[in-house]
């Protein structure tokens, strides 16, 4: 199970026979548009929305999922991706239609990316190129990623953690900006 949340709304991964998509969602209009969890049916969607994948989502069901402010998106049995909800830059229309299978999604503000199954190449994103500027020139393929208001940090396989866009605050991150597993503190006990 997975949960994701947002400033209005939440989505969580459920095994839940009566919910196709395995994704259960309640909050903000644009979101989802429910006081009481319901399931997300990608065919029907009331709010914007776009997949990278053509037909209907008929049998499939999100393997990943990510909120931020008022959209989601999520990955498909079929490394498919499909993305919903408020639409201030293309973040929930502009899933490009010709992406390699996905593995994980992450979303901005404003923005959305996701990595590629096999993590061999670097991320598609789309939406605000604000939240994203610098993603193409990662010296790496991540691994794994995570995401806050304007920005995303990305790890590789070795452990390290590059920064892009700017943060909540409107500051960039050095377009050399990044973490070595030496320079972590980890607690331990």
């Amino acid at each position: 199970m997975k949960v994701a949340a947002t400033h209005n709304g939440v989505c969580a991964l459920v095994e839940d026979s009566t919910c196709p998509s395995k994704v259960m969602c309640w909050g903000d209009s644009q979101l989802i548009g429910a006081a009481t969890p319901k399931c997300v049916d990608f065919d029907s969607m009331s709010t914007a929305s776009s997949k990278s994948y053509s037909g209907s989502s008929d049998g499939l069901y999100a393997i990943d999922l990510s909120l931020a402010w008022n959209h989601g998106c999520a990955v498909l049995s079929n490394n498919g991706v499909v993305c919903w909800g408020g639409d201030n830059a293309g973040q929930a229309t502009g899933v490009p239609t010709n992406l390699a299978p996905m593995a994980r999604v992450f979303s901005t503000t404003y923005a959305a990316c996701a990595l590629p199954v096999g993590y061999n190449a670097r991320p598609s994103c789309w939406g605000q190129s604000s939240n994203y500027e610098g993603v193409s020139s990662l010296s790496f393929n991540p691994v794994d990623a995570t995401q806050h208001g304007y920005h995303q940090c990305f790890m590789s396989a070795d452990n390290s953690v590059a920064c892009v866009a700017a943060d909540s605050e409107g500051v960039a991150f050095p377009s050399a900006w990044r973490a070595r597993p030496a320079d972590w503190v980890i607690p331990t006990g």
